[in-house]
C-alpha cells in the first residue's frame, strides 16, 4: 500500500501540463457547435435524405417517392389502429404506439420470445415542399401507409441545367 501512495500525485490546477480554462471552453464551444449543426440541420430535400433522417429501430420503413407524393410504408403486425399515432410538427413526422404482450395462457410457457413488445417513436425530417395537411395514412394487413403529396410548385420543379 505504502508504494501505491508514493505512485499518486496530487492534482494541482495550475500546473503547466492541466487543460486551461480556455482550452476547456474551446473543446465546449466546438461541441455545441457540432451539435448546432446537428439539430439544425436542413431538411431533407430527396426521398434518400428523408429515409436517413430516421433512426434505426422498430418499426421497419420503406420511404418511396414519385412526381407528386412521399409514400411511407411502416411494417407494424397485430398493431391496432388505436395503438398508433401519427403527428407532424416542425417539419418532422413521428409515428408512435405500443405494440402489447400476447396473454400468457394458463399451463403454457414461452419455449422461444423473439418478436418485440412494447412503445415504439420513429422520427422523419420532413422533405422540403410537402403538404402534411392534404396527408392519409391506411392500416391494412399490418402494413402502416402513411402518403403525403408534394406541393405544387415541388411536384412541378424539374430543370434542366446545362453543361458550359
Amino acid at each position: 500500500m505504502k508504494n501505491l501512495m508514493n505512485t499518486l500525485t496530487k492534482w494541482n490546477p495550475f500546473n503547466a501540463t492541466a487543460p486551461t480554462r480556455s482550452n476547456l471552453l474551446r473543446k465546449l464551444d466546438s461541441i455545441e457547435e457540432r451539435l448546432g449543426s446537428l439539430i439544425s440541420r436542413n431538411a431533407p430535400e430527396t426521398a434518400a435524405e428523408w429515409a436517413g433522417m430516421g433512426l434505426d429501430s422498430y418499426p421497419s420503413v420503406d420511404i418511396q417517392e414519385s412526381n407528386t407524393e412521399y409514400i411511407l410504408k411502416a411494417d407494424l403486425p397485430q398493431v391496432p389502429k388505436s395503438e398508433i399515432k401519427i403527428s407532424t410538427r416542425n417539419g418532422m413526422l413521428e409515428i408512435s404506439g405500443e405494440k402489447k404482450t400476447e396473454a400468457e395462457e394458463v399451463g403454457r410457457e414461452f419455449y422461444r420470445l423473439e418478436r418485440s413488445y412494447g412503445s415504439f417513436q420513429r422520427i422523419f425530417g420532413l422533405p422540403v415542399g410537402v403538404d402534411v395537411s392534404r396527408a392519409k395514412a391506411t392500416l391494412r394487413e399490418g402494413v402502416l401507409t402513411i402518403t403525403i403529396p408534394k406541393t405544387e410548385k415541388a411536384a412541378s420543379q424539374a430543370v434542366d441545367i446545362p453543361i458550359h
